[in-house]
């Protein structure tokens, strides 16, 4: 199998076939099966800006009108749920806050 198999054109023992086939069964299980499953059930990465104004307008309830922090603060253990760095994320919701955006929780909150 591998790399002897399709440059020497060599039959795989049988052996290793069903090697193989273990292993594409858990990468099917593992990438498919298991994320089709936990949907839903798992905290997921947020990479999408309006999925993290859900959470941020889900986490101002807790805080009064006019509190002023930085964003980790209101998110909490949260943050480890935005995908990359919080700075980008911020940028965007810096730069909707003063356009008065419907959907900024900032602005109606």
């Amino acid at each position: 199998m591998g790399n002897d198999a399709a440059h020497d054109i060599k039959k795989p023992s049988q052996k290793s076939l069903q090697a193989a086939l273990i292993i594409v069964e858990h990468l099917i299980t593992t990438v498919y099966i298991i994320a089709r499953e936990s949907a839903g059930k798992l905290d997921a990465i947020i990479e999408d800006y309006s999925k993290f104004e859900d959470l941020l307008d889900e986490k101002l309830k807790e805080f009064a009108a006019g509190d002023e922090y930085p964003l980790p603060k209101f998110l909490g253990k949260d943050t480890r749920l935005i995908s990359g760095s919080t700075k980008d994320i911020e940028k965007t919701l810096n730069a909707r806050i003063p356009l008065g955006h419907n959907r900024c929780p900032l602005v109606y909150h």
